[in-house]
């Protein structure tokens, strides 16, 4: 299974499953320094790094590598948020803003650098990212709109991002039916294709000595081993799957989008669909750019070729999990960016249990899992898991198939 729905993203016009690597099956008992759970895009980077600093790596993926979230993405890399810098100042104070706004910076960039380093043919390109009011000029929202993007800009200036509000400014190509006419102006975003990247990777993986994945070889349980105290002693993490196999190692890496049975992940997080398009363009009519608002983009196409939706995860307080897992030492969630990522955190969750609480009483009076015509599928938006019309796991929080906890 390459695809974790029915639909099929833009990019298998230029990379189709078929060219896709492949994998055997775990059929044996392995010891590894780091074992990685999860073979999409933190998976795979995740081991990237790891490799080429000498670690033994093993990776693991339930299905095929790329079948799950990854490879549905837009193909955005952006330090431009979706929350805004103002939003998130406001949560967690202007140093963890800061440090928040430094680590997209760094990640898009090292897009580039490695896609440079090995020759990777993925597209990818920085360019300008703007936001726009989504609604005409002279309209209360629009002012209103105005206000918020021009606090945008001088939070983003404060954090060090490359950011300018432009009075008047016009996007090249648009000419939509409203006038939008003012935005801010992020340099310095990027775009590439995501699987030619990741293949990429993977293709200089499986030449590392030091490098071993599996596929359709699902994790089951992570487990720490031993006595340790006050960092006397030792620990071992045990990575057990579902054919009965076990992989001993000293760390492991759960990128596997939602962490396997960690409730008190879960339960912080929101689960919605978000939907996409790939329409042509006359090349050369609209500037190559992100851009950023709820109106249309653009005003003619002479075709849709491509629908297709992703998954997000949304925690709580907006700040993704990335560090070790809560009463592990030994088990990471895929740093001078460890307290903002921290999985450990509590407070600024607690600030947003109300909004937590109404949104999982909406979800108990419609019911737990919902069918998903556009892909085809079973969705549950309470713990993230999503299966498919025959019951398997397609992205999954719970350790079964269908009925096995959601």
């Amino acid at each position: 299974m390459f695809t974790s729905g029915e639909t099929d993203p833009a990019w298998i016009h230029k990379l189709p499953f078929k060219d896709i690597p492949r994998f055997s099956q775990l059929d044996r008992d392995l010891e590894t320094d780091v074992c990685i759970v999860g073979a999409g895009f933190s998976g795979i980077s995740t081991a990237y790094e790891l490799v080429t600093r000498g670690m033994n790596v093993v990776l693991i993926e339930g299905r095929e590598v790329l079948s799950g979230e990854t490879g549905r993405t837009s193909g955005h890399l952006a330090s431009d948020l979706d929350d805004g810098h103002p939003e998130i100042a406001k949560k967690h104070g202007d140093k963890a803003a800061k440090l928040a706004a430094e680590s997209h910076v760094w990640a898009l960039n090292r897009v580039g650098e490695i896609s440079k380093q090995l020759n990777i043919e993925c597209e990818y390109r920085q360019l300008p990212g703007y936001d726009f009011s989504q609604y005409p000029k002279g309209t209360k929202e629009h002012a209103e709109d105005i206000k918020t993007l021009i606090e945008e800009d001088r939070k983003a200036k404060e954090l060090g991002l490359e950011a300018e509000y432009k009075e008047g400014f016009k996007l090249k190509g648009w000419n939509g039916s409203i006038d939008q006419s003012d935005a801010v102006v992020f340099s310095g975003q990027a775009t590439f294709h995501t699987t030619k990247y990741l293949v990429g990777l993977l293709e200089f993986l499986k030449q590392q000595p030091n490098f071993s994945c599996y596929t359709n070889t699902r994790c089951m349980d992570v487990a720490e081993k031993g006595t340790e105290i006050l960092e006397m002693g030792h620990k071992d993490v045990y990575v057990k799957t579902l054919d009965g196999h076990t992989i001993k190692c000293a760390d492991a890496v759960e990128a596997t989008l939602i962490p396997l049975q960690k409730l008190s992940v879960i339960a912080q997080e929101e689960y919605y669909r978000t939907y996409c398009i790939a329409a042509r363009v006359p090349k050369g009519s609209i500037e190559d750019c992100l851009f950023y608002d709820s109106a249309e983009i653009c005003k003619y196409a002479s075709s849709i070729d491509y629908k297709w939706s992703g998954q997000v995860n949304e925690p709580a307080d907006r700040m993704a999990f990335i560090g070790k897992n809560q009463g592990k030492q030994h088990t990471y969630i895929p740093n001078p960016w460890t307290a903002i990522y921290d999985p450990k955190r509590v407070a600024t969750i607690l600030e947003s249990l109300p909004t937590m609480l109404s949104h999982d009483l909406q979800i108990n009076a419609q019911g737990v899992v919902c069918w998903n015509s556009a892909e085809k599928s079973w969705d549950c938006p309470v713990h993230g898991s999503r299966f498919s019309k025959d019951g398997v796991a397609a992205v999954r929080s719970v350790q079964g198939g269908f009925g096995a906890g959601g």
